[in-house]
């Protein structure tokens, strides 16, 4: 994540505070309806379903917990969507969302303020029960025209759906009802957008974010709006809004490296184990802390793996710094005697050839400087590959001359006799032979100069030893913090009994590919 941020200019809503609507509450407001009987009578059947499922007792392709999961949710928004002949619940979720629309369309008749609907579940695509012909006919019978209620289903063509937006935003269309899908980016409706409200639970966060987005923007007439979910008691409604939050906390914290994570995995919003239905079927509170125990275990676990990681780092580096130390305390009095020869070799010094190339290459240009040049110029014309990597041509002053050949390239090292340190010619042109005499010298100079850059480079060696100790001494500061969360989560899981049923699990998200 540090090195996204290097090259990301990450803006959050939060960073930014551009001069949007005020939320009513500061925050989105929740309304919860009551199970009615046939809702638990449907738990308790996805409970033994799960049981049988657990118990290898049907095909996967028959039953498995996905399709237990699903039809959870889809009985958390309304039994129908279950079992089309069963009755409406008048205290249900639809029952008091269509009041609270209701509700604001009376105290916004003024400005003919309008409202979102959204819900993945039960769109108008089919025969069967929908969840939008529903809310549209509670809302009629509640006094609201039916001119004013609009399905985006019901305009497919990119015109049709922009003439749709204009008279929204006119105020024509009071009620737009929509799935994140059809109803998210792009939708640009929000002048007269009072309300929005979410009947289901999407499935990440980013589709909870666009669902409110379309309304929590600049361009509102509105100084205030609404945002509302509505969630039914005893169903997976709670769990998975609880996931969709633990998510969206948990993302924020990265984006904004509050916490100093640098990695992330996606906290999956898992099809529910037996015992997580079974818990959710009992009203057991234990299911919905189970889902916040599990995100900041996975939080804090990141973090003690990067401190591991910086751990191991600093380890490494103390071992290498020590290595290195040691070197230089050799070096430096082997050092510090090559320096005493460098101060001695000049333009007059004699090179002693060590090959017979080198020997007829000074035969012709003479035993100088100029002469060491043409001795590396005939090597290099040679050709070949290098036994061993490099070869001595000679010396001059007491320092061997190397001769190399590095990705297809002719390199140069100069030797120090006590200290057997190498460096690097920067040479010219392989024809310059002046201007290669003139580096080989300054690089023999080098050596007088070595001894100082060695003990600047001790100090600041010593320093980072010092800071790498620093490091290795610092405990993980969140240690307590985790070892009690994981504590909490053995003891939920233990009495979830969930460890038996990890095996059966599968992600929702699946679905969705």
């Amino acid at each position: 994540m540090a090195i996204f941020r290097e090259v990301a200019d990450i803006r959050t809503k939060r960073m930014l505070n551009l001069p949007t609507p005020v939320i009513v509450g500061g925050k989105p407001q929740t309304m919860v309806a009551k199970p009615s009987a046939e809702l638990l009578e449907i738990v308790a059947g996805l409970v033994k379903r799960a049981d049988a499922i657990r118990n290898r007792a049907v095909k996967p392709e028959d039953d498995n917990m996905l399709a237990v999961t699903n039809d959870g949710r889809k009985a958390a928004l309304d039994v129908r969507m279950v079992n089309p002949i069963l009755p409406a619940n008048p205290q249900g979720k639809l029952a008091i969302a269509a009041d609270n629309m209701v509700r604001i369309w009376n105290e916004g008749h003024a400005l003919k303020v309008t409202q979102l609907v959204f819900s993945d579940l039960g769109t108008p695509t089919g025969s069967s029960f929908n969840i939008y012909a529903e809310v549209k006919r509670l809302l009629v019978e509640k006094g609201v025209p039916a001119a004013e209620v609009e399905f985006i289903h019901s305009h497919s063509s990119d015109k049709a759906r922009a003439k749709l937006f204009e008279r929204v935003r006119g105020g024509a269309v009071r009620f737009l009802l929509g799935s994140t899908k059809l109803m998210g980016t792009g939708t640009n409706v929000q002048m007269r957008l009072k309300a929005i409200h979410q009947l289901d639970g999407p499935w990440v966060p980013s589709d909870v974010e666009q669902r409110d987005g379309r309304g929590d923007r600049q361009g509102n007439l509105n100084e205030s709006i609404e945002l509302w979910r509505y969630v039914t008691e005893r169903s997976f409604d709670a769990y998975s809004w609880q996931l969709l939050n633990t998510k969206a906390n948990f993302i924020e914290q990265v984006m904004t490296a509050g916490s100093g994570l640098r990695t992330i995995e996606d906290i999956s919003m898992s099809a529910m184990t037996y015992a997580e239905i079974k818990a959710i079927a009992s009203g057991n509170p234990l299911v919905m802390e189970k889902a916040g125990i599990d995100a900041d275990v996975q939080k804090y676990s990141l973090l003690r793996g990067q401190w591991e990681e910086q751990q191991w780092r600093a380890s490494s580096s103390e071992r290498a710094i020590k290595s290195r130390l040691a070197r230089i305390d050799k070096l430096i009095p082997a050092i510090e005697e090559d320096a005493k020869l460098a101060m001695a070799v000049d333009e007059k010094t004699v090179f002693a050839p060590a090959t017979s190339i080198a020997q007829k290459a000074v035969d012709a240009a003479g035993n100088g400087m100029t002469g060491l040049a043409a001795a590396f110029r005939a090597h290099s014309n040679m050709g070949g590959n290098i036994a061993g990597g490099s070869i001595d041509i000679g010396k001059i002053g007491g320092f061997a001359v190397e001769y190399a050949k590095i990705a297809c390239q002719a390199v140069m090292y100069v030797v120090g006799p006590n200290s057997l340190e190498e460096i690097r010619v920067d040479r010219p042109h392989m024809n310059d032979l002046g201007g290669m005499a003139k580096a080989v010298m300054e690089t023999v100079k080098r050596f007088t100069t070595a001894s100082a850059e060695l003990r600047a480079e001790y100090g600041r060696k010593t320093n980072e030893l010092a800071s790498a100790k620093q490091l290795l001494a610092q405990e993980f500061e969140y240690a307590d913090r985790l070892a009690a969360l994981l504590e909490r989560q053995r003891e939920i899981n233990a009495e979830l009994d969930l460890d038996k049923d990890a095996a059966g699990t599968q992600t929702m998200a699946a679905e969705a590919g």
